[in-house]
């Protein structure tokens, strides 16, 4: 790099930052396809049904297996949505790579995470999910998808990995 010009330092600059990305993507990845996350949001599409913070904390009492499934699944794409907002990953990259996903999973949590925020006195609660309803907003406008409707019960074509 001694003796570089600064164009030729910022293109190079440039290309790391697109090697430490794709690197970030690659780490999301597996944690999306490892074992736990996979049981998880197995268990999250298909029987997670709690609407309001009091049913969920009666149905899924912390500490529980469904507990750990819901928190684990509902972080991941705080996360992701916290990283594509934030401009850390290119958004048309995510949707490449992770598709309606986010999506499909904020029409499930939605009606919790909506709950939750108004029914809780914290002001740090009102903004809880925010990434993650953002970055399925942002899914469902780049991929053209249908309007995302309220959890009725029924699964999802778009459950499948």
């Amino acid at each position: 790099m001694w003796g570089a010009s600064v164009n030729e330092m910022s293109a190079r600059l440039e290309k790391l930052e697109k090697n430490i990305e794709a690197l970030v993507f690659i780490r999301l990845w597996k944690v999306f396809a490892s074992d736990e996350m996979t049981e998880a949001d197995d268990w999250v599409m298909d029987n997670f049904s709690a609407r309001t913070l009091e049913e969920s904390r009666a149905k899924y009492p912390r500490g529980s297996t469904e507990a750990r499934h819901r928190d684990l699944v509902a972080s991941f794409w705080e996360l992701c949505g916290y990283l594509v907002a934030t401009g850390r990953l290119d958004e048309e990259s995510f949707v490449e790579v992770f598709g309606g996903h986010p999506r499909t999973r904020w029409k499930v949590y939605r009606p919790l995470l909506k709950s939750a925020r108004s029914e809780s006195g914290r002001p740090e609660a009102r903004q809880r999910g925010h990434y993650f309803e953002w970055l399925a907003g942002r899914c469902e406008e780049l991929t053209s998808m249908k309007p995302i409707d309220d959890h009725d019960g029924e699964e999802s074509s778009e459950h499948d990995r």
